[in-house]
């Protein structure tokens, strides 16, 4: 085909001289093929493991190349014939390969990665959720014990502060050996005292032991008629029935052993005076036999004599004990009640009367000479005042009296609650256990509700929460109806029912009462004042008492009041 363009002498010349320089076209055999083909692969395994896509595509490309390269010189400089498909082939399917195992590597990283954040997220949650709970705990038992170390310190700053007796309870009675305040219960039975002194009636004088009853029968002989004559005392508990005989109407020489002269008995010795039968329940029948006939007669003969004695006795009798319910019982006869019943009088245990225990504690400081101890600390007061006292006026003398003998030896002047024995500590702790750790009107509104707001549950909440002032009771009461007003939007029986808590009509009605007594209190409606941070006289009389936390809700009280005029 290169005949017209090549003679044929050139072209035996150059086949000649091929032949002569051994100018070959050379192939490699199979096994370096292999060879070839393995290293290549090794080459594109080893740029794999750059762990980057850019490196990997940039090092085979330039492997590749270079493969290239190198088989055009060799081919061209000696003739020697290097495979490039099947080489290319292995390189470029291992280079794919790498890539796209990378890729799947990346994103299995990635989602492992991805869940592994997530659930490094929700831990993190769980223990931020778990951290809160506990930083609330602690700020909870933080608050606890911070109200524990406030109200601890509040006692002993009571327990170093003397208490003042207020000048309200120094009453002006003409009973000056009878200590009580002015509104105690003891001034009911004083008024009763005053009634029936100046009549010869018989009083029956009924009271727990310790109440100070031969006090109110030795009170009725002072201011009687007969406060010029005896006043003969007998425990009728303390002696045998014959002993007991003797001694209230006396026995004549030789009536029995041992007696050798002739005496007269206490209803003698009483004449025109006053005879007072202390614990008569516990006499006999036959006893009370013969007393029954000189109640009747005013006449009686001593033991071991026929001389009928008449004398005129006004008798005072007293019992620890319900003579109704003996006498019921069959324990006590029934006509001597009925003679000795004139004219009853109760005296109220001292825990119902706690007012007086700071005047009689002062007077039984002055009484037994502790000159030195001029009272008793705030602290001491409210224990005593808790205290249910079942030894009355008697107990609390003795515990005064112990109390002042440990302050002297400590050198102090006021009687503090460490002097006092542990069962008035521990009682009144046991009963303030569940006001401890509330807040004030929480305090209040639980006793209002447990006393079921009665007429006297505002002085009972005052004593039961340390003897507080009975108006602030009140103020706290009136602050919390109003705030329960407005957080109930105005609505007056929700508003009323939600304060009473209970399904009880009659205490809701005394609540609803309570609740528009206070809302006509309002009236003439005053002008809301600038700042509810104004000193107190500077407010209208509305504000004035109230607990300075209640004046929004008052003033808010006031606004609909204005707006809306409701008659309720």
């Amino acid at each position: 085909p290169l005949a017209s363009a090549l003679p044929t002498s050139l072209i035996h010349a150059t086949v000649a001289e091929n032949i002569v320089k051994q100018n070959f076209m050379r192939e490699l055999s199979w096994p370096i093929h292999c060879i070839i083909i393995s290293l290549l692969v090794i080459s594109a395994w080893f740029f794999g493991q750059t762990k980057t896509v850019s490196r990997i595509i940039v090092g085979s490309l330039g492997t590749l190349v270079f493969y290239w390269i190198t088989a055009t010189v060799l081919f061209s400089k000696a003739n020697l014939i290097l495979p490039l498909f099947y080489p290319t082939l292995a390189f470029i399917v291992t280079t794919c390969y790498l890539v796209f195992e990378y890729g799947y590597q990346s994103r299995s990283k990635e989602v492992s990665l991805k869940t592994l954040l997530e659930e490094q997220i929700v831990l993190k949650e769980a223990q931020l959720k778990e951290a809160k709970a506990k930083l609330s705990e602690l700020q909870n038992q933080l608050q606890n014990e911070r109200r524990k170390a406030i109200i601890e310190l509040e006692k002993q700053l009571h327990d170093l502060q003397a208490y003042i007796v207020p000048e309200k309870q120094r009453p002006e009675l003409k009973f000056a050996e009878i200590i009580h305040a002015e509104d105690s219960e003891m001034s009911r039975v004083l008024e009763l005292v005053a009634k029936v002194s100046s009549d010869d009636i018989p009083v029956l004088i009924l009271g727990e032991t310790g109440t100070g009853k031969e006090m109110i029968a030795h009170a009725i002989h002072q201011y009687s008629k007969r406060k010029n004559a005896s006043f003969v005392a007998v425990n009728c508990g303390a002696l045998p029935e014959t002993l007991l005989e003797s001694e209230l109407f006396g026995h004549e020489k030789g009536s029995f052993t041992g007696a050798h002269t002739r005496r007269k008995g206490r209803f003698e010795l009483a004449d025109g005076g006053t005879i007072f039968l202390d614990e008569i329940m516990e006499t006999t029948p036959t006893f009370q036999a013969r007393l029954l006939r000189v109640l009747q007669e005013g006449t009686f003969e001593r033991l071991g004599g026929e001389q009928t004695i008449k004398v005129d006795v006004r008798v005072i009798a007293a019992s620890n004990k319900d003579l109704q319910v003996e006498v019921e019982q069959g324990r006590f006869r029934t006509d001597l009640f009925y003679r000795l019943n004139g004219f009853p009088i109760t005296i109220p245990p001292l825990h119902e009367h706690a007012q007086d225990i700071p005047l009689l504690a002062n007077h039984f400081l002055k009484k037994h000479g502790y000159l030195s101890i001029s009272g008793l600390t705030e602290q001491a007061v409210k224990f005593l005042q808790t205290y249910r006292w079942p030894g009355n006026v008697r107990e609390l003398e003795n515990v005064v009296r112990r109390a002042a003998i440990l302050a002297q030896s400590e050198g102090r002047e006021l009687i503090q609650l460490n002097d006092l024995p542990n069962e008035i500590r521990e009682c009144e702790n046991s009963q303030r256990e569940q006001f401890d750790y509330k807040l004030l009107d929480e305090q209040i509104l639980e006793m209002l509700r447990a006393l079921k707001f009665s007429r006297s549950a505002i002085t009972q909440t005052a004593r039961a929460l340390g003897d507080r002032d009975r108006g602030t009771i009140t103020e706290y009461f009136r602050g919390i109806c109003f705030k329960q007003l407005v957080e109930s939007n105005f609505d007056f029986e929700a508003a009323t029912k939600a304060i009473a808590d209970t399904k009880d009509e009659q205490i809701i009605l005394s609540v609803r009462e309570k609740l528009k007594e206070y809302l006509k209190n309002l009236y003439p409606l005053p002008d809301s004042p600038d700042s509810l941070d104004d000193k107190i006289k500077q407010l209208p009389s509305q504000y004035k008492g109230l607990p300075k936390k209640y004046h929004p809700y008052l003033r808010q009280v006031i606004e609909y009041l204005r707006q809306n005029p409701i008659d309720y």
